[in-house]
């Protein structure tokens, strides 16, 4: 008889507001030649509308060469709040709560599905990472419609670190608030890793680390952030795409 084996932590990184635009292409490969090096992969978290009106077809082709290290989902239509641009949040308000009505939410989701999928990128069809992280019950329900089996949302009433609604996991387990800049500082690396530790001691099965593209500028020290999170995993922990936390569901 097979012994039971205890449950392993997936750990995904992800990179956030990506276009494939032509300045972007050094970055892919730096982001590239460390996911080689410490045998890691990357999300790649693409808003939809940008990467359908700037994508350059050689810088995609980064990505269709390298899917066993990236893999895109979904970053909403236009990362834009519909009713006041200056206000953060494309589904609801980041800080200041703003909701967006049911209508205007759905048809951004249908836009962007319409585009990842035209493109046969299915594993945005499955993921989507609201920008910004702000989102409510509607864009849970209309997520759910829609077949994505996983939304990330920030703040959420739960005391639990994942919740199940129906088919759909929302999920707030992340690593943030790492800076959009070059160059991190020794106590920024400290504040991330620490945070990492401290998902790890609370028995978190599911993490997410999340940075932007200026992380991956030339002169970068994503390396050592990356390094030091590596040195406080165990056994217990599997490093891989976010998709790897439904398995095979494409």
């Amino acid at each position: 008889m097979k012994l039971k084996t205890k449950r392993k932590t997936l750990v995904s990184f992800r990179i956030d507001d990506v276009t494939f635009c032509k300045e972007e292409k050094e970055i892919l490969n730096n982001a590239l030649k460390l996911a080689r090096e410490f045998k890691i992969t990357f999300d790649l978290a693409v808003v939809a509308e940008k990467f359908k009106n700037y994508s350059d077809p050689e810088v995609f082709n980064i990505y269709l060469r390298n899917k066993d290290i990236f893999e895109i989902i979904s970053h909403g239509l236009t990362h834009k709040n519909p009713i006041n641009p200056e206000i953060k949040g494309e589904f609801n308000g980041y800080l200041k709560k703003m909701p967006i009505p049911k209508g205007i939410q759905e048809e951004h989701i249908k836009k962007m599905r319409n585009i990842f999928y035209r493109k046969k990128i299915y594993s945005a069809l499955k993921i989507l990472a609201l920008p910004w992280h702000a989102g409510d019950k509607n864009t849970i329900k209309i997520s759910s419609k829609y077949k994505f089996k996983l939304i990330t949302l920030i703040p959420f009433k739960s005391k639990k670190y994942e919740i199940k609604k129906g088919k759909i996991i929302v999920s707030k387990c992340l690593v943030q608030g790492i800076p959009l800049k070059e160059k991190l500082t020794k106590s920024e690396i400290k504040r991330a890793t620490n945070q990492f530790k401290n998902l790890i001691s609370k028995n978190q099965r599911f993490i997410q680390i999340y940075l932007h593209l200026p992380n991956f500028y030339k002169k970068n020290n994503t390396k050592e952030l990356i390094n030091e999170i590596l040195k406080n995993s165990n056994k217990q922990i599997n490093f891989g795409f976010i998709s790897s936390r439904f398995g095979k569901v494409f």
